[in-house]
């Protein structure tokens, strides 16, 4: 280094919009989550069974990327609240970009849980179900449109 003295800068090159939404029913299939959750992590050969990066993953249990899709009824409630706030969330940020003819709907790819222990690490950003416990994410989903009027 040439010994100059630097600056680094900070300053905001794009918008990310992001959005909060309470899962309404949180109070009536919590505990059937967290049931489902152990049950399934209980199950589990590997810590992490997506195995995806398990050696940068510490002190947690990750499921497969299909977590939404197993046949348990408060993961399959949850799964269409989602779907539903994606679609509705889509729609409201693009309606001005689709023709008036379409419908979206928003189809969840992958889904995941992640138990974390004492002194664990994991992605930031989540859909929080239990306080510090457990986290489901999402990762991938799409959106197709539907021509109504045909």
């Amino acid at each position: 280094m040439s010994g100059e003295p630097f600056l680094i800068e900070d300053m905001n090159v794009w918008e990310t919009r992001m959005f909060s939404v309470n899962y309404p029913e949180h109070s009536k299939n919590r505990q059937a989550l967290l049931t489902a959750i152990e049950n399934i992590r209980q199950q589990q050969e590997e810590a992490i069974a997506s195995y995806v990066a398990p050696t940068a993953k510490h002190k947690l249990y990750e499921s497969s990327l299909d977590l939404l899709d197993q046949p348990v009824p408060a993961l399959s409630d949850l799964k269409v609240f989602l779907e539903d706030m994606l679609t509705t969330v889509a729609y409201a940020v693009n309606e001005e970009f689709w023709p008036e003819e379409v419908q979206a709907q928003a189809s969840i790819i992958e889904s995941w849980f992640h138990v974390t222990e004492n002194g664990a690490t994991t992605t930031p950003i989540h859909i929080q179900t239990a306080p510090g416990a457990v986290f489901i994410t999402c990762r991938q989903a799409k959106v197709a449109l539907k021509n109504v009027t045909a």
